[in-house]
């Protein structure tokens, strides 16, 4: 694929399962109308149909429509249940490929469940996202069968992306020497959170961090080694004082794959009057003179970025969670096209991306621009 393609370009990429008979309608137009929808705020398959027609010939032909006549409802729902999903996500991934920054990359993985998908006996698609903190979006995303667990989705997903340089962050369910394996072959570096599920690697820790594990010279010894970082804030009512101790007395103690430095983190939220404490470990193979306690900090911190600023979007702005499609590969097709609509407007620079959506439905040029790559 060509450098710096647009996604107008990227959607010709996409194969067409349809037959030649009887189709009405190009596979790239259809797939614009519905990233331009998207982008101008529409949230179904209804609403994105509606959006075709209400705004006429000319934006029909514009989106790619010769006739001037966009599809209803139900073409738009039997095309997305129709693609094969693996392959268009593969198109996808090029694409965000070619966006995504040669060095300093962080990717955050988590997983999410498109809570629309539920249904009494239906436990919903859940997806497993790899969301690149430089570009504002998810940069791949898999799809997670009823019979696996995120972390072997993620070994999955990580073998598709490149990781050379790469700062790959993750929850504790992450937390796996395999995945860990992984992630250094490539060439990249983890930050994995630890809980009960590594006890013995908590322990050790715990242990290693603790000044009653040690005699008194050895407490001089560890205490000279460690490294303390703090970071305050304020705002919406509520107060939040985090700090991080890190030491490198694990390295080589544990068979733990290129683990570098473990730390604790305490997090300490004032709300109301009311103050609460946590506490958390974590390991990374970052060496010190990579990403020393305050960078941690960051790290550390900026891994939820993937529930804030990418899940939080895509359910109150996109309305993802409201969405009741589940049949095929539609559920997966529409949130991995939502990942592209907020890509867009990260990379606009829209700030607030509710305001981005109402003026791309009143402009809905602008949107088109977006797809084009002209704006």
């Amino acid at each position: 694929m060509s450098e710096r393609v647009s996604l107008w370009e990227m959607f010709a990429q996409v194969p067409d399962p349809r037959g030649r008979r009887g189709r009405r309608y190009e596979l790239q137009a259809m797939l614009t109308l519905v990233g331009v929808a998207m982008l101008s705020g529409a949230r179904s398959v209804l609403a994105i149909a509606q959006f075709g027609r209400d705004y006429g010939r000319k934006c029909a032909k514009l989106l790619g429509f010769e006739r001037g006549k966009t599809p209803c409802c139900t073409t738009l729902h039997y095309l997305f249940c129709s693609l094969d999903a693996e392959a268009f996500e593969e198109v996808v991934e090029r694409w965000l490929g070619q966006c995504w920054g040669a060095g300093g990359k962080t990717l955050a993985l988590d997983g999410k469940t498109l809570r629309g998908t539920q249904g009494s006996e239906l436990p919903g698609v859940h997806l497993l996202a790899a969301y690149a903190q430089e570009m504002g979006s998810a940069v791949a995303q898999l799809r997670v069968a009823r019979d696996r667990n995120e972390h072997k989705a993620a070994l999955q997903l990580l073998n598709v992306l490149p990781l050379r340089d790469a700062i790959v962050t993750g929850d504790a369910a992450f937390c796996q020497k395999d995945l860990s394996r992984e992630v250094l072959r490539k060439g990249g570096h983890y930050v994995w959170a630890v809980k009960d599920n590594q006890c013995g690697l908590k322990e050790d820790i715990e242990t290693a961090l603790s000044d009653e594990s040690f005699s008194p010279r050895e407490n001089r010894l560890a205490a000279a080694e460690r490294q303390h970082a703090e970071q305050s804030d304020k705002g919406h009512g509520r107060s939040e004082h985090r700090r991080i101790v890190t030491t490198t007395v694990l390295k080589g103690y544990t068979d733990w794959p290129g683990l570098e430095q473990a730390f604790r983190l305490e997090r300490r939220r004032t709300v109301q009057g009311r103050t609460t404490t946590e506490v958390a470990y974590g390991i990374t193979s970052l060496p010190r003179e990579q990403a020393d306690a305050e960078r941690l900090l960051q790290l550390a911190r900026a891994h939820w970025k993937v529930e804030n600023c990418l899940f939080h979007t895509l359910d109150v702005t996109f309305g993802e969670d409201h969405c009741r499609v589940r049949s095929g590969s539609a559920p997966v097709i529409l949130a991995s096209l939502r990942n592209l609509a907020v890509h867009l407007l990260a990379r606009s620079g829209s700030r607030n991306k509710a305001a981005a959506l109402r003026r791309h439905a009143a402009q809905p040029r602008l949107a088109l621009a977006l797809v084009r790559g002209t704006s």
